[in-house]
């Protein structure tokens, strides 16, 4: 992604160019390159330009302001992960009373401190992240963490902690707050100490990150590089949450933050040259596989390597194979390995390669992606998983109009279903291939009506892709009771056959 745009006043073109890479071992950063070029006749000097970042390391939980910051000396950084929040008037720490809540509050925001019996404790802010510095130009690196406030203003924050303002400050003001340099050590550290940082406003952080003086002299240009760079430990143990895997996530997410921090500082001394590649990737994108959903199964197909493939560095065609994955959770993980399909034994149908992912259950969504890999284990990234599940089809109901069920019946707070997404799914399952849905209040009102023709025995109220789980024709979330509903068969030579039942919604 490139974008720029010129300083008036100084006569300076600022532009950006940032990168990202698919590679498993290089996935995990940006990396922008800001470039300065001086159009003017006469030098720039004092020249000072930073990146700045209000850090909230979640937008899905309901707490914000809570993160914490620490200090790795080996590589010279700041980074910053969440901790639990607090009463900003006294600083007492809120209590919470469900899942994890008891023992480790809402560190990491794990998802079942809002709710009694949920089955989703995923941690939403298991990630660390921080920002380095790969080329300076020469310059000198400030970094200096302050209070985010955003658009407000701050609520007594000491001066060392307080943004400057556009339009507002002084210039003086501006390269005060750009080349102060946060003390050293950890937040922890530094409330401990007693002086500078260690206080409740750099809770919710703003990181700054500044480059300089720099002296551009006329038509000169100078490139500045920075990376963001997140870190976060096994998605498999994010989504299991609970009290052990928070405590993991303080050495393993930074553990991982580290190693990605080294590989972008590999990759960009190494000229943005990989030193691996893997082959290519099957497909590219979102929702790029071919997913034909049938009764118990779903097959997958893409485009074969071509048999011209060379490795860019080896100059070898080293393909040695493909692997499918799938996930019941959610388009990014945790994945399980289905199969691994050496090149040999590839089934090619029509041009295309062909796995029949079989024995599914029914009502369970499925995400897939597919990698590529070489002689060497070198694996390409899952770049090409779909957006929303597909679902294995059940077969049409021949003993219509019986033999028809909702489930779960009742529906009580939860559907049981472990995929992100799920909680609140319905389905209608021994209905004909082709019919028409009614569902009604027991006052006879219609709430709903639903469309089925794909041909399967089954039917949901609503979809993930739709965002319209248990919803009513006007859009509206409906209340709980007792529903009645119909089924009426639209199939050539069975329409006049309905099938009536109730069902029951308990929240």
């Amino acid at each position: 992604v490139t974008g720029g745009h010129h300083v008036n006043g100084l006569e300076l073109d600022l532009s950006r160019r940032s990168m990202v890479w698919s590679y498993p071992r290089y996935d995990d950063f940006i990396i922008h390159e800001v470039t300065l070029t001086n159009f003017d006749l006469t030098s720039v000097e004092n020249l000072y330009f930073g990146m700045r970042y209000g850090v909230r390391l979640t937008q899905r939980s309901g707490t914000r302001g809570d993160e914490k910051y620490g200090w790795d000396e080996s590589n010279r950084m700041f980074y910053f992960y969440d901790h639990q929040s607090f009463r900003f008037e006294d600083e007492v720490p809120v209590q919470w009373s469900n899942g994890v809540g008891p023992e480790r509050g809402d560190i990491g925001d794990a998802r079942d401190i809002w709710e009694a019996g949920t089955r989703q404790h995923e941690l939403d802010a298991a990630g660390y992240f921080t920002v380095i510095v790969l080329d300076s130009a020469g310059g000198n690196v400030f970094q200096n963490i302050l209070e985010h406030v955003g658009q407000g203003v701050t609520e007594g924050a000491p001066r060392e902690d307080v943004m400057f303002i556009q339009g507002v400050d002084p210039p003086a003001r501006f390269k005060e707050v750009m080349t102060h340099q946060q003390p050293r050590m950890s937040w922890d550290e530094a409330r401990q100490a007693g002086g500078e940082g260690g206080n409740k406003y750099e809770r919710r952080p703003e990181f700054l990150v500044t480059v300089g003086p720099l002296t551009l002299s006329p038509f000169e240009s100078k490139r500045l590089v920075f990376a963001e760079v997140m870190g976060e430990m096994d998605r498999a143990k994010i989504v299991e949450g609970g009290v052990e895997n928070i405590d993991l996530m303080a050495q393993a997410s930074l553990d991982s933050l580290r190693r990605n921090v080294a590989s972008a500082r590999e990759l960009f001394t190494n000229n943005y040259q990989p030193l691996y590649h893997p082959p290519m990737t099957p497909t590219n994108g979102e929702n790029s596989l071919e997913l034909t959903a049938d009764a118990g199964q779903v097959t997958i197909e893409w485009p074969p390597v071509p048999e011209t493939y060379v490795d860019p560095l080896t100059r070898q065609n080293d393909f040695a194979g493909y692997r499918i994955y799938r996930s019941t959770y959610f388009t990014i993980g945790p994945w399980t390995l289905v199969a691994d399909i050496p090149k040999a034994e590839a089934e090619i149908v029509d041009g295309m390669v062909r796995y029949v992912d079989g024995d599914l259950p029914n009502g369970v969504g499925n995400y897939y992606c597919i990698t590529s890999y070489d002689t060497d284990g070198y694996e390409s990234g899952k770049v090409n998983r779909n957006r929303f599940p597909v679902y294995p089809l059940r077969a049409p109901n021949q003993n219509f109009p019986r033999e028809v069920y909702v489930v779960p019946n009742p529906f009580r707070q939860n559907s049981g279903l472990y995929g992100q997404g799920e909680g609140n799914r319905i389905e209608f399952i021994g209905i004909p291939g082709k019919c028409i849905i009614k569902i009604y209040t027991l006052m006879g009102e219609v709430v709903q009506e639903l469309v089925h023709d794909d041909g399967s025995g089954s039917a949901a109220w609503g979809s993930i892709l739709s965002l319209n789980y248990q919803l009513n024709k006007w859009a509206l979330g409906i209340a709980p009771g007792v529903y009645i509903f119909m089924v009426e068969s639209r199939v050539p030579g069975h329409e006049s056959e309905k099938h009536i039942g109730k069902f029951a919604i308990i929240k």
